[in-house]
């Protein structure tokens, strides 16, 4: 038997509880001892309804209780078994993000434990959504600049792999939207519309300022210098 004072201490207090119900289930007892006595029963008479009522007492009791206890184990089982799936998610995700974290002390009782470990878990899960949530803004950015440019992308190879960033990573991305933006505003000038006469000569048919919305590509359509355009997608 465990002698913990902890746990003696808490069946003293439910002693005390069954003890405070008996006593408001006086006044049940009497009337039934009334009703007995009323009846002329004998000790003969009384003992097997004595019992019965213990039988019945008995029956209720310990399927109460054993239900109560049932339902607690359950609890107990299934807050261990969050504590084993907690530590598993948080370990992959530590991994995953190369972040370190330090283990709760193992004394600490069960249900701080799992509160501990679930907020941890629920940390990193919004971290690791939020590091996705800006790659995929910074390959949506690039896909638009590469297409003004008409560079070749950089973020979309990584955005395929589907490999999770660290922050210095989503840093260095930041930089070549920044570079890229940087090279569109210079790059942004005024275009000659140029027709090709049957000699062979180019003759300027006017002038407009063209800021392209594609990758710029020249060819020859209709006698007409054109700007072929060249697209990107995002994967999905």
């Amino acid at each position: 038997m465990d002698d913990n004072p902890l746990i003696e201490g808490e069946v003293d207090v439910l002693i005390n509880k069954v003890n405070s119900v008996l006593e408001s289930s006086k006044s049940f007892l009497r009337q039934l001892a009334l009703v007995w006595n009323d009846l002329g029963l004998c000790e003969a008479q009384r003992q097997p309804r004595r019992d019965e009522f213990e039988k019945h007492l008995m029956k209720e009791h310990t399927e109460l209780l054993s239900a109560m206890v049932e339902e607690e184990e359950k609890m107990k089982q299934k807050i261990i078994a969050d504590v084993d799936e907690y530590k598993v998610e948080l370990d992959n995700l530590c991994i995953e993000m190369k972040r370190t974290y330090e283990m709760p002390n193992e004394d600490l009782p069960l249900v701080t434990k799992a509160k501990f470990l679930k907020s941890k878990v629920d940390s990193l899960r919004t971290e690791k959504h939020e590091r996705m949530k800006r790659l995929k803004r910074l390959a949506e950015m690039e896909i638009a600049l590469c297409e003004i440019l008409g560079e070749p992308t950089t973020i979309i190879p990584f955005y395929k792999s589907k490999e999770l960033p660290t922050e210095d990573k989503l840093k260095d991305f930041l930089d070549i939207i920044q570079t890229m933006e940087t090279r569109k505003t210079a790059n942004q000038t005024t275009f000659f519309c140029y027709e090709r006469k049957n000699n062979g000569t180019l003759v300027c048919t006017g002038d407009r300022t063209f800021k392209p919305k594609a990758a710029v590509h020249f060819g020859w359509r209709h006698n007409q210098v054109c700007v072929v355009s060249r697209k990107h997608g995002l994967p999905q």
